[in-house]
């Protein structure tokens, strides 16, 4: 561009800074924005030094979005691109444009973001020569200011490639390699001239190296000079002195981040950030013992250099008493130290100051500070949210401070008693005397909350001293309790967290729980909105205590309106969660609250939702994938679930027909959420909507071909028929609309129980009906399990792995319409029992399907003894089947499978003695001892807890144990670890080899041999994968399958003694004993059952 193009755009970048000319000159700099030459004149009105500072930044700023959306435009056909000539003008002039701007902050700073964005966008391919050209610089220059850009450059090289992984690691590898010369001798000449003016080149240094061993140390850093070079300059930049200035102490916000952001207190933080990451990864060797070139780092690190980083970080804490030290290398020297009590090199150096740390370090770092009492008045919901998150990751210094007291409680003393003992001390006679009994100075307020605070986060390792657990009453009841009256919100709101956390304790003293009913309830009229919040907290954990429950009982509607009136006020999610606590205490108690509950709980789902996008919106979300989940997302789940809890409550019938309107608005809401954030959520308020209610109604009816179509798809003219289905209204039509997608597939587990559900409701009615296509229900299901079973085969004849879970899924379908409807469904019995033989005697089929299809098959025999017998005597499979039968009984789990089990072998004894196939006669003993231990393992299952399905994981992430003892991770153990690595990984070669195939020669001898492997993949719990929480009950719960049996038998010795003498023979006198131990016991426990319902 000439001259006068150049002052046009100057005069527009001036336009752009007075409110009345903005769009003036924002069209006339996008006019020029697609010339020739903008990109290079825009760099150079930049670096003219004679205009004004705001000029220029605005020309950088149009400079970066002209790069970012005209260098690679996503539509180059129909797009202005970046001429290849002006590429190549500013790669070959950035460089020396920010040697000329070095000294200029404010340009600098958009320049770093543009050859980010240059570099990511043109290196390697279209850069080749740069990292060449400026590591020569680098070691050549003797020019501070090219030096300077020379780092920024290769800073962010390295920040682009950083994070690649795999092949793309070797180009990040590539880059250091190439720079790594001019790094270390800049370094060195660094080193010796340490001070303000070249503070910045060591901060790009400092990065640069913070980068490169971030995820892996390569062979070249890993060279035990290279490393001890580098410890030696990180050593330096961290003990060096800063000037008065920087570490006066002060108490004033702006001031504090004035310092913070001053780079000499920054290239601290970094090289805090560098020696955490050595003392944190590279010193276990869990994590190098595997990797040759780094086997040796652990050592190095530990005995050359762990115990000198140690005291001078140890030694930065000291100073934060009596000095201003940033809370960044604060954060770093917490965690460095917190780390060190691992290793016995540095713990034996830190054990003799560990009472020192905690007192005079990390109890005064845990105290209420000025930034936490601004967020306490002014954003009570950020302040709570902050105080709940523990993770010491965000530079939260208090949530390090106590961690660090945590691990340093659970070490021993000299007495070899845990250093908690000593805290607690300390903290009561604090609390007594409201004074520090080593310095007999007052203490405040806030150090009191912070003491306060600290013994509530070490809840976990006093509930395990049982002389601390003990005496846990008397101690809330005596620093905890008076609280609740405390002048100061702040301790108030602290007592009632702490309460909170010690829900567990049991108390013998009725008083204090009466104390702390009215103490809470009456925090939660207080004037301060944290202590409110904190209050209806805590008085979830009342709830859990039966003595409270008979005080609160009276209040309940008063409570729930204040929870009502908080959750309009707050967007904390813990209002919401618990609010579902007290919905689950008083399940008994809520029909007269059950309405307005459930209605205000959707009105505040929605707003919910509607906080949530702006939180997104502010925290810069750019969509779902990046997005974590915010506090308005988590109180939006969290009114689902209260919704789902209150209407699992047991409620009157008449009172889910009355919110069906609002409730299924809800669902439809959900439904149609593209990024599915509250499906799972709203097919269980489906599910409970639909399970509670005797008829169901056309609106209900409607979800039931949704659910179907939302897996299986629709035709292709679907979308057109839309809006002439009968009977459907605008909304809808909408969810329809979504249907043909199939986005429910992924929900698969969730679906069954709604749509058994809707089977059992319908009853008889459910063949007749069909759906707004005028297809019939009963056919849809049959289209669903067929579809899903094209594509099983498909996957079975091609190279994917089969979807075994789906199927079984699936299939529980069939076992839902055989038993709720015995009788009706005779003529589809065919073709249900000749798509469970078909999985039941593939010998390589999952076992979780085979036996599913074994229970259908047992249903079917159960409701229909003559025709299924008949069938499968036709079918020749009646011997193979009942081999496979007995074999796979062990892994039954659950006592409705093995009911199911038990009918279905029982159903021989219903036939006619001339109906009984041949073969059966030959396995009758064998059948009959298996139905009398049946009958045995069905009650053991009964009384089976739910632990005994659980097992402990062989693997712990700590890398202490639970009292904190220092744990040595040897070589041999990262080597025992990798061998076993290894063997897992060639099982899953093994099985992903593995071919399968049907096997009709299938034989019960070799049962265990092919399903007891290790490792099974079909060892999974169905039950689990359905989802215990979606209510469905089958038939059968209302009935015992062992009086069932026993009623078989009572009917065969009716019709045919001799034949029932014949079977009781099968059985010797200790098997006889034990079926009528069995039967009695059975009748016991149904008789018992029975009187509790009705109580």
């Amino acid at each position: 561009m000439d001259e006068q193009q150049i002052n046009i755009l100057i005069q527009a970048l001036q336009g752009t800074l007075i409110g009345s000319k903005v769009q003036e000159a924002t069209q006339i700099i996008n006019q020029y924005i697609v010339k020739q030459g903008f990109c290079v004149s825009m760099m150079m009105i930049a670096n003219n030094s004679s205009l004004d500072i705001y000029v220029r930044q605005s020309a950088m700023t149009n400079l970066s979005q002209c790069i970012k959306q005209f260098w690679n435009p996503v539509d180059p056909q129909n797009s202005y691109m970046i001429s290849q000539q002006d590429k190549g003008a500013i790669k070959g002039s950035i460089l020396d444009a920010l040697i000329n701007v070095a000294n200029e902050k404010a340009i600098v700073k958009i320049y770093e973001t543009i050859i980010y964005d240059l570099i990511a966008l043109e290196y390697p391919q279209n850069w080749q020569g740069l990292l060449e050209t400026l590591s020569d610089r680098l070691v050549n220059s003797q020019n501070f200011n090219e030096i300077y850009a020379c780092l920024i450059f290769v800073r962010q090289a390295y920040s682009v490639h950083q994070v690649f992984q795999g092949e793309e690691r070797k180009l990040f590898n590539e880059i250091i390699t190439k720079t790594y010369p001019g790094l270390v001798k800049v370094s060195s000449i660094l080193a010796n001239n340490y001070n303000e003016n070249t503070a910045e080149m060591v901060r790009q240094v400092l990065k640069c190296y913070c980068n490169a061993i971030h995820f892996d140390i390569i062979p070249l850093l890993s060279d035990k000079d290279q490393i001890s070079n580098w410890m030696c300059f990180v050593k330096i930049i961290l003990d060096y002195n800063l000037p008065q200035e920087l570490i006066q102490k002060t108490d004033n916000l702006q001031k504090i981040e004035e310092l913070k952001k001053n780079v000499l207190w920054k290239n601290k933080k970094w090289c805090g950030k560098i020696v955490n990451r050595f003392i944190q990864k590279y010193c276990n060797p869990l994590n190098v013992s595997h990797i040759n070139h780094q086997k040796h780092i652990p050592k190095l690190f530990l005995d050359n250099f762990s115990v000198s980083f140690l005291e001078s970080l140890v030694s930065i804490l000291f100073k934060n008493q009596t000095e201003f030290v940033s809370p960044q290398i604060i954060h770093f020297a917490l965690k460095y130290v917190l780390y060190s009590i691992r290793y016995q090199k540095t713990y034996d150096v830190i054990a003799p100051h560990q009472e020192k740390l905690m007192f005079d370090i990390c109890i005064p770092l845990c105290s209420h500070n000025q930034s936490d009492e601004e967020l306490y008045r002014f954003n009570a919901d950020e302040y709570l949210r902050k105080e709940d998150d523990y993770n010491t990751n965000t530079h939260q210094n208090k949530n390090c401070a106590v961690e660090l007291i945590e691990r340093i409680c659970a070490q021993k003393d000299n007495n070899n008693k845990p250093y908690l003992f000593t805290f607690v001390n300390f903290a009561s006679q604090c609390l007594d005397n409201n004074q520090d009994p080593r310095t007999q100075q007052t203490i405040s307020i806030a150090q009191r909350e912070g003491l306060l605070w600290i013994f509530g986060r070490l809840k976990d390792q006093i509930i395990k001293q049982k002389d601390l657990e003990n005496l846990m009453e008397i101690v809330l009841s005596k620093y905890i309790l008076p609280e609740f009256d405390s002048s100061s919100g702040l301790l108030r709101s602290r007592a009632c967290w702490v309460f909170g956390r010690y829900n567990m304790i049991e108390y013998k003293n009725q008083e204090n729980i009466k104390i702390a009913v009215q103490g809470i309830c009456k925090c939660l009229q207080d004037k301060e909105m944290p202590v409110k919040i904190r209050a209806a907290i805590a008085l979830e954990s009342l709830v859990q205590l039966e003595q409270a429950q008979s005080f609160l009982k009276p209040h309940l509607e008063n409570i729930f309106k204040i929870y009502i009136e908080l959750m309009n006020e707050s967007d904390s999610d813990g209002l919401v969660d618990a609010l579902q606590g007290i919905v689950k205490g008083f399940q008994s108690e809520l029909s007269p609250f059950a309405m307005g509950l459930v209605q205000h709980l959707c009105d505040s789902f929605q707003k919910y939702v509607m906080n949530n996008a702006k939180q997104q919106e502010e925290q810069g979300f750019v969509n779902q994938e990046e997005e974590d989940e915010t506090s308005c997302q988590k109180a939006a789940v969290s009114c689902l679930d209260a919704i789902t809890n209150i209407l699992d409550s047991g409620l009157q019938t008449s009172v889910y027909s009355q919110m069906e309107e609002f409730l299924c608005d809800v669902i439809d809401f959900c439904l149609l959420d593209t990024n599915m954030r509250y499906t799972e959520e709203a097919i269980g308020i489906l599910n409970l909507m639909v399970y509670n209610q005797q008829e169901i109604s056309t609106k209900l009816w409607f979800y039931y071909p949704y659910l179907i179509y939302s897996i299986l798809g629709t035709p292709p003219d679907f979308q057109q028929q839309i809006t002439q289905f009968n009977g459907t209204n605008s909304q809808q039509q909408l969810l329809l609309a979504l249907a043909p997608q199939g986005f429910l597939q992924g929900y698969m587990e969730h679906l069954m129980s709604p749509i058994k559900n809707f089977i059992s409701k319908g009853k008889a009615q459910f063949f007749q009906m069909n759906d707004f296509c005028g297809n019939n229900f009963f056919q849809l299901v049959k289209t669903l399990i067929q579809q899903t079973l094209n594509t099983f085969d498909q996957q079975q004849n091609g190279e994917l792995q089969p979807n075994y879970t789906d199927m079984a899924i699936l299939s529980t379908l069939y076992i839902a319409i055989i038993e709720n409807n015995p009788g009706t469904i005779d003529n589809y019995l065919p073709d249900i029992l000749s798509y469970a033989l078909r999985f039941s005697l593939q010998k390589d089929m999952d076992r979780n399907l085979r036996i599913v299809c074994i229970e259908i098959i047992a249903l079917s025999m159960y409701f229909n003894p003559q025709f299924t017998f008949q069938y499968l005597q036709n079918q020749n499979v009646i011997e193979p089947l009942y081999n496979d039968w007995i074999a796979l009984l062990p892994h039954f789990k659950h006592d409705y499978d093995k009911g199911r089990a038990l009918l279905g072998l029982a159903s021989v004894l219903k036939l006619e003695q001339n109906q009984i196939p041949q073969q059966m006669g030959q396995i009758m003993k064998l059948l009959v001892k298996e139905m009398v231990k049946l009958t045995g393992e069905i009650l053991e299952a009964r009384n089976r807890t739910d632990s005994d399905f659980e097992s402990d994981s062989d693997f712990d992430d700590e890398d202490d144990d639970m009292n904190g003892n220092n744990i040595k991770i040897s070589d041999q153990d990262a080597t025992a670890f990798h061998k076993t690595l290894n063997k897992l990984q060639k099982y899953s070669q093994q099985m992903n080899g593995q071919q399968n195939g049907y096997n009709q020669n299938y034989n019960a001898n070799n049962v265990d041999d092919d399903i007891d492997e290790d490792f099974s993949d079909d060892d999974y719990d169905l039950e689990e994968t359905i989802g215990q929480n979606f209510r469905y009950d089958s038939p059968f719960d209302k009935e015992c399958e062992i009086l069932l049996f026993d009623q078989i038998l009572q009917n065969l010795n009716n019709q045919n003694s001799q034949v029932s003498s014949y079977i009781i023979s099968q059985l010797d006198q200790q098997e006889q004993a034990q079926l009528k131990k069995n039967i009695d016991q059975a009748k016991k426990e149904w008789e018992e059952g029975q009187q509790d319902q009705n109580l």
